[in-house]
């Protein structure tokens, strides 16, 4: 099963080259990876040039800077894979983490999405792991509202890594980033699309490295009602819609 494995690319060559090395290394084989370069002004975009010539299953895609949405728009437009996941470019992968997730969807034919553990690094003092208790397949249904207390306390719902998504789902229902919007994009993507499914599994074992860094965009915008109340409103019409009392 062949998979489509995502990296918007802005300015970052600093890290790219370990996020791209733990993809090379992955142990599981079979994966297409699409790098976006969204009109980086440094050597991002020779760093993705310089790869795609040394192995085949990276390919890289050029335009001019339109924001990470429309970044990874454009990666799913090009995808013809049964199963995507997304990376960060600053981030990188357990050398497992493609195997674990593939073999959660054979474990669980009726998941139409993987939700992975993770681990946090704070800079290279402090790390944190943040490993789901509730391993295995559920429904997106009021049964299930205790795993998707911990999908929110753990914050699994905000972000698309860690995630594998059917791309028969995305295409089915357009589902799309909003190219509009500069902060909370992903949980918009992410209500979405769990708007349009009925099972959900967890793969306790496969591990995301995200990485938080000073400038990055979640720390530029401030904690306000004003900033986060139309995200909210989305995802109490999600959970209203899968008649979910209170997950929150």
């Amino acid at each position: 099963m062949r998979i489509s494995i995502i990296i918007p690319v802005y300015n970052s060559e600093a890290f790219l080259k370990n996020c791209l090395l733990s993809i090379c290394h992955q142990t599981y084989s079979d994966f297409d990876c699409i790098l976006v370069n969204d009109g980086s002004s440094d050597r991002s975009g020779q760093i993705c040039d310089e790869w795609s010539k040394l192995d085949s299953r990276f390919r890289v895609i050029h335009q001019t800077n339109k924001g990470v949405s429309q970044a990874r728009n454009t990666a799913l437009s090009q995808c013809n894979t049964q199963w995507i996941t997304f990376v960060d470019s600053d981030d990188w992968l357990n050398e497992d983490y493609l195997a674990f997730m593939v073999n959660e969807t054979s474990k669980h034919p009726d998941a139409e999405i993987i939700i992975s553990s993770s681990l946090t690094h704070y800079g290279d003092k402090i790390s944190e792991h943040c490993l789901m208790r509730n391993a295995g397949c559920h429904k997106f249904d009021n049964q299930s509202q205790h795993v998707i207390n911990e999908l929110l306390e753990k914050y699994k719902i905000m972000a698309p890594w860690g995630k594998l998504y059917k791309k028969s789902i995305i295409d089915r229902y357009n589902v799309q980033f909003p190219a509009d919007v500069s902060y909370g994009e992903d949980l918009i993507f992410n209500i979405t699309y769990f708007s349009c499914i009925e099972c959900f599994a967890i793969a306790k074992s496969a591990i995301y490295n995200y990485i938080v860094r000073d400038g990055s965009l979640s720390k530029k915008v401030k904690d306000t009602w004003k900033t986060n109340y139309p995200q909210w409103v989305k995802l109490f019409d999600l959970f209203q819609a899968k008649n979910i009392d209170s997950a929150i």
